[in-house]
């Protein structure tokens, strides 16, 4: 079998861009004229083909397709239904879905159905409707989506909390998952076999920023980011800050892990990677970082304890597109 040692993903959005995608296909091919291509869809197979490079066609393992792809890319399933999801983790999946939690009361009020007791009294306690609405739809649309991967009912789900408060199943099931919340946008992930952890943060003016690094950043990182540019700096901010709570969220250890102990990559011209953990390199080797590119306006991060793996970032949905779903029954 060919293995599988560069990936790129060549998006097609402008003329302009699929030119530039073309040109440097297509220097590849000069400099590796032996290269194997493996298009992963249709429309991959078929950009390939529309420039003479021939690529044997692979679908996507979330559509029920070829577990086997190329390891490590974030795939992004925006032009996919949620109708034609297979919710398969297996093959090392990972599946990232980003929903929209800002909706109108009406549409709040079909999840509180799903929820427990100890779920309904939180959302009680909130004086603000909207806030109590966002947190209705944040857990609703988390137990409809594990009820999809589990092909249960989602108010049959139950939950327990680690020593710092991280969510698990209540019944041992082959699925991590995690949750994070920002502004508008909830984001949640799911794979099988290690702890995952992810952050949405939406970037906003920091007056403080400087402090807030100096305070919490290791020292060399706080340095980097007052080293960027006007224009990179706010951006940099929130991807060191997505990056390391994603991590901290995925160990299950909280804020008992101070974020000063380990260091990640944080310019936006650079891969997410870890660079130490408690300056241990070694360790930093046994842990994966991607960026996740929901929105212009937010810096989101996802993190597991494994060497790459495929991760399929579904486009953002709306709480009524997952209602309007059913779950299937199991074989």
């Amino acid at each position: 079998m060919q293995q599988i040692t560069s990936v790129c993903r060549w998006s097609l959005g402008t003329s302009e861009e699929f030119e530039i995608g073309k040109r440097a296909l297509q220097m590849f091919v000069r400099e590796f004229p032996s290269a194997k291509f493996v298009a992963v869809g249709k429309n991959a197979q078929r950009s390939l083909n529309s420039i003479g490079i021939p690529g044997a066609y692979v679908r996507h393992p979330a559509y029920g397709g070829a577990t086997k792809f190329a390891q490590g890319l974030v795939q992004s399933m925006e032009n996919q239904d949620i109708e034609s999801c297979s919710f398969d983790l297996s093959g090392r999946n990972v599946h990232v879905w980003a929903v929209r939690t800002e909706a109108p009361g009406a549409v709040a009020e079909r999840f509180e159905p799903v929820l427990g007791p100890e779920e309904k009294g939180r959302a009680a306690r909130f004086r603000s409707d909207h806030l109590r609405y966002s947190f209705v739809i944040a857990r609703g649309v988390l137990r409809i989506l594990l009820g999809h991967y589990l092909n249960a009912s989602p108010n049959s789900i139950r939950f327990k909390y680690g020593a710092r408060g991280k969510p698990a199943l209540a019944v041992p099931a082959n699925i991590e998952f995690n949750v994070s919340h920002s502004a508008a946008l909830a984001v949640f992930a799911f794979t099988a076999g290690c702890e995952v952890g992810v952050d949405i943060e939406q970037i906003r003016a920091l007056q403080d920023m400087q402090t807030i690094a100096d305070r919490f950043f290791c020292s060399e990182e706080a340095t980097e980011l007052m080293s960027l540019t006007a224009d990179q700096r706010e951006r940099g901010f929130y991807l060191c800050w997505t990056r390391k709570e994603a991590y901290v969220k995925a160990t299950g250890d909280g804020l008992s892990t101070p974020l000063d102990c380990f260091r990640v990559t944080l310019q936006p011209s650079q891969p997410a990677r870890f660079i130490h953990l408690g300056h241990d390199t070694r360790a930093a080797e046994s842990w994966t970082l991607h960026d996740l590119r929901l929105a212009s306006n937010y810096a989101a991060a996802l993190a597991y304890r494994d060497t790459k793996r495929p991760v399929a970032l579904f486009r953002i949905v709306s709480p009524a597109e997952l209602l309007s779903v059913p779950i299937r029954s199991p074989d």
